[in-house]
């Protein structure tokens, strides 16, 4: 086996001194603590650039590094640091990500205004509640008796105005529920059309133009 040429990390990487680490970090030499914050401090985009940095080998090795990256990143102790680390760095965020926030908040225009100001009230501790009730009706009508009952609806909503002769009484009755948001009728009918001697399917183009 080919022996690894270690070299001095790079000294510009962050490594804490012994009294701020972790006790997963504190388990690492001063080399593994290198290669862990470089590998939290760019993401884990590029573990070779990290394994490095870390000193592990020299800049012209590059295949020797991945290797060593590779197996540095299989060890339970290194994988314990990774965790402790990006926690860390997580935690380092919540002051960038409540400015955030705040910022959306105060933009009267934005569309996530009233979005973050909840979560801003909920990170505070002024839970917002939000409460969504779903009501499910089974109707067990027959077809008949909705067409009964459209009927009836239908000859209410026309009980102060002239009723077409051809609408009087209806052969057939389709009925489709729309959205409230786009509805449009009378006392809440959401979509009725009562239709008499409804032409053949092959007769619907017939006469238009």
């Amino acid at each position: 086996m080919k022996k690894i040429e270690f070299r001095t990390p790079n000294p510009m990487i962050p490594v804490p001194p012994d009294e701020d680490c972790g006790e997963a970090m504190k388990t690492c030499n001063p080399r593994e603590r290198a290669f862990v914050v470089h590998y939290v401090m760019t993401g884990g985009r590029n573990q070779t650039e990290s394994a490095l940095q870390a000193g592990y080998c020299s800049p012209d090795k590059n295949n020797a590094a991945a290797v060593t990256a590779m197996r540095l990143l299989r060890r339970p102790r290194i994988l314990a640091a990774l965790r402790e680390e990006a926690e860390k760095a997580m935690k380092t965020c919540v002051i960038l990500a409540t400015e955030v926030l705040r910022e959306i908040a105060l933009d009267a225009s934005h569309k996530d205004r009233f979005k973050a100001a909840v979560e801003l009230l909920n990170r505070s501790g002024l839970l917002v509640e939000t409460q969504h009730r779903v009501t499910v009706q089974d109707d067990r009508r027959s077809v008949e008796e909705i067409r009964a009952e459209i009927v009836e609806v239908f000859k209410r909503v026309f009980a102060d105005r002239p009723v077409p002769p051809e609408l009087a009484e209806p052969i057939d009755v389709e009925f489709v529920s729309i959205p409230d948001s786009s509805r449009e009728g009378i006392n809440g009918i959401k979509n009725i059309q009562a239709v008499e001697n409804i032409p053949e399917k092959e007769d619907w183009d017939e006469g238009l133009d």
